[in-house]
């Protein structure tokens, strides 16, 4: 089986917002910086058994979110499975404030793409033991253990009225850039290798 595995940065640099209170930490420059180190630790290894592949990577402005699906979408007619990762921090307000933790996001609804939201979700929590794991709020605790991700209708994950992905999909929140201690960890180079390491752990699990 053919397999491809897109790397989706997080918005361009033009995006307004999207840094810490104190514009010390931009998530567009961190999201970019994590998927090199990570492309990097791929293609060093031989038979990967699947193409690790960043058609935006190197875009400085933001693309636009149908630009990107329309792309991914193409990318997808050559390959039997297309699967793609957006990585993000998250944010709770424009202030510095208490929130904390990592979640994974979907597409509403039971769709071929929860099953890597489950996978990736489940090794987070066992690689980030000290971390709050952030299931959706609203089910039940059997619910979270068994389908933890968070849904919405992203564009880059469900599309929009223009046009449909081709492809599975994940979101990836990774900690808070409002949150000061998490902000730390965020520049912390040891702290991003960690993070590194650990994606391309997944990925070489999940796709290999």
């Amino acid at each position: 089986m053919k397999q491809a595995v897109i790397f989706d940065p997080p918005h361009g640099m033009d995006t307004p917002g999207k840094r810490s209170p104190d514009g010390e930490h931009r998530e567009c420059l961190w999201g970019r910086e994590r998927i090199v180190k990570v492309v990097n630790n791929i293609i060093a290894v031989k038979y990967l058994g699947f193409d690790p592949l960043y058609p935006f990577l190197y875009t400085e402005n933001e693309p636009g979110l149908t630009t990107r699906v329309k792309k991914y979408n193409e990318i997808s007619k050559d390959y039997d499975n297309t699967f793609v990762l957006s990585i993000h921090n998250d944010a709770f307000g424009n202030d510095w404030s208490n929130p904390t933790g990592i979640s994974v996001w979907t597409s509403k609804g039971e769709t071929s793409s929860d099953k890597y939201a489950t996978s990736l979700f489940n090794h987070l929590e066992s690689k980030y033991p000290n971390e709050k794991m952030r299931p959706a709020n609203w089910l039940s605790e059997k619910e979270k253990n068994i389908d933890p991700d968070w849904e919405a209708n992203f564009t880059i994950l469900a599309g929009n009225s223009k046009i449909k992905p081709n492809y599975d999909s994940v979101l990836l929140e990774f900690l808070f850039q409002t949150n000061k201690e998490d902000v730390k960890k965020l520049q912390n180079p040891i702290h991003n290798e960690y993070f590194e390491d650990m994606i391309t752990e997944w990925i070489f699990k999940t796709f290999r």
